[in-house]
């Protein structure tokens, strides 16, 4: 979990092959690393078996707004967005920063 004060780049997107799009990011690791990437996690919606979120935590704001920038990075939404298939494709990103963190005790 994130700690406050942490930056993340978010990815939200439906449609498209999700193993043609993850193989493309695990590709681009590298390119994440080199910006400040400390890790990154994606998780599937339970309602809807299409939709990702993809996170990639950074050590900082200018790290994140790096990659943003970085053309290299949009072969990763290719992967996704240019592939056949159904039309109900959608792709949103964004930087966040967290600025509150709770945890339960169990």
């Amino acid at each position: 979990m994130a700690d406050e004060g942490s930056i993340q780049f978010v990815i939200r997107f439906r449609g498209g092959d999700f193993q043609t799009w993850k193989a493309a990011f695990d590709e681009h690791e590298p390119a994440r690393v080199k910006h400040g990437a400390t890790g990154h996690w994606i998780a599937r919606s339970i309602d809807d078996p299409n939709e990702f979120i993809g996170v990639v935590e950074f050590t900082s704001r200018g790290g994140a707004r790096a990659y943003a920038a970085d053309v290299d990075r949009l072969t990763v939404q290719h992967a996704l967005m240019a592939e056949g298939g159904p039309h109900h494709k959608t792709w949103d990103e964004g930087i966040h920063e967290t600025v509150a963190v709770v945890r339960y005790q169990q």
